[in-house]
């Protein structure tokens, strides 16, 4: 079936069109999945700060109990601890907040371990204040044995876990990056070849019709017109 040049000059829009919707969905995928993984890097940050957090209230709590076997009692004591146990608050609020299904088990059993480690050192910080300077040191070693037992290992694998989501959040990026990239200089590639091809088709039928049109003209002038003269002067004489 022949189509004539309007139909095709329309076909060829539409084609267009259609590479350019193309062009559109990649690229609105491409920003959406980037968009999904900033969320998920920006996720895996307050995971990181909170896991942090917890370390250094952790080590601060220790820095407490040791001040108070080397220097003695003082209110300053309670103070400290106070501001150990809010960092470390402040650090497992983000866990709860942004963290892994795993990762808030693994969080639930700190909490407990940690809540039986404050109780420790306040406890060594009392007997300070009551002079028992031995049984002090003695619930120290026990505080510390907790520590090296369970919470440090248990905080160890929280911050391994919060660290792999971290680099798969950022792996995850760096792949939806590249193949958005790939997808748009591919169909951008046969974008461009589609249109030259598309061009190259509607110049050569213009060009036909225009052949075709001046090969008329030409036997109009070499047969029709040479009779309307021969007409013209008949009827003239």
């Amino acid at each position: 079936m022949k189509m004539n040049i309007q139909t095709k000059l329309l076909g060829g829009f539409l084609i267009a069109v259609a590479l350019l919707l193309a062009v559109a969905g990649v690229g609105y995928n491409g920003i959406t999945g980037v968009d999904d993984s900033a969320n998920e890097i920006s996720r895996a940050s307050h995971l990181d700060d909170g896991a942090m957090s917890m370390s250094i209230g952790l080590l601060q709590a220790m820095d407490v109990e040791s001040q108070a076997l080397i220097s003695g009692y003082s209110d300053d004591l309670e103070v400290e601890l106070q501001a150990a146990v809010d960092g470390f608050d402040g650090g497992e609020g983000k866990l709860d907040e942004f963290g892994t299904e795993s990762q808030l088990v693994l969080l639930e059993e700190l909490k407990m371990e940690h809540e039986d480690f404050i109780a420790s050192v306040q406890q060594t910080i009392e007997l300070v204040r009551l002079g028992d300077h031995d049984a002090a040191v003695a619930n120290s070693v026990e505080s510390t044995d907790l520590i090296l037992a369970k919470i440090r290992p248990q905080l160890e694998n929280l911050e391994d876990e919060v660290e792999a989501f971290g680099d798969a959040a950022v792996a995850t990026a760096a792949d939806t990056t590249s193949l958005s990239t790939t997808l748009m200089i591919a169909i951008s590639a046969v974008s461009a070849v589609v249109a030259v091809a598309i061009g190259f088709y509607l110049a050569k039928t213009i060009s036909t019709g225009v052949k075709k049109v001046s090969a008329a003209a030409e036997e109009f002038a070499d047969e029709i017109l040479p009779q309307l003269v021969m007409v013209t002067e008949a009827v003239a004489s």
